[in-house]
């Protein structure tokens, strides 16, 4: 009866369920692959069992990768899922194209990485204002708190991007993440020579292996420094 309320929850819920398989499935290759690898060095160290194994006619196992372990087997969650959303597209075919139309759109709603960092900058911010409260005592003598260190890091790894290592190769980074238009806006934006000046600009100035740098009112006056500049950035782009 009411295809809306339940089409975008089962959706989301499904990708999800798919990535994780995805991911566990990937995991699993890879260990049988090293432990593949573990037992043919065993093997090469030992040549008395290897060559009593080519006497008794046995095959060494060949490592499996990834691709040779057929496709991905879909989870009975994920079955369940798929189900409901077959059903509805053969009740309501017109609103449930109708719904994929609107989430193929949904991609320009994103905030582009200018406000992506801004919104991540203000939140530091505020964390780091918790911390002043709570120091009001001696707050020109505060560290800022282990978990602060770490936001900010993060923020400092997925710089403009959202994600991490994005000096490896593109395709490498990208390949089990759960967004294509997160992958494509990533592209664009490691290739713009403003976003590379600015960000080796940020990495320095937010590196925590600098004395110092863990104090409370210099992350404050860093975030403030970047909160303006990205600020003046927002304010040129076309609304």
């Amino acid at each position: 009866m009411f295809p809306q309320a339940i089409y975008f929850p089962i959706r989301t819920l499904y990708l999800s369920l798919k990535i994780e398989q995805r991911e566990r499935y990937k995991a699993q290759a890879q260990a049988q692959a090293r432990e593949a690898e573990g037992a043919a060095n065993a093997s090469n160290a030992n040549p008395g069992t290897a060559a009593g194994a080519a006497a008794s006619g046995q095959q060494p196992q060949a490592a499996q990768g990834p691709s040779e372990a057929g496709p991905i087997r879909a989870t009975p969650s994920m079955w369940r899922c798929s189900r409901i959303m077959h059903m509805q597209r053969d009740i309501h075919p017109t609103i449930l194209s109708s719904l994929e139309g609107v989430v193929d759109q949904m991609v320009w709603f994103r905030e582009n990485w200018y406000e992506e960092v801004l919104r991540q900058l203000k939140q530091g911010l505020a964390k780091c204002y918790t911390i002043a409260f709570d120091e009001r005592a001696g707050v020109s003598k505060a560290n800022i708190t282990p978990h602060t260190a770490n936001f900010i890091r993060k923020i400092v790894s997925t710089f403009g991007v959202g994600i991490e290592n994005i000096n490896s190769s593109v395709s490498a980074a990208f390949s089990s993440a759960a967004s294509e238009s997160l992958a494509r806006r990533a592209q664009l934006t490691i290739q713009d020579p403003v976003f590379q000046h600015m960000k080796r600009q940020f990495s320095a100035d937010l590196d925590f292996s600098v004395p110092g740098s863990m104090k409370l009112h210099n992350l404050i006056a860093k975030l403030k420094k970047w909160i303006k500049v990205l600020e003046a950035k927002v304010k040129t782009l076309p609304k």
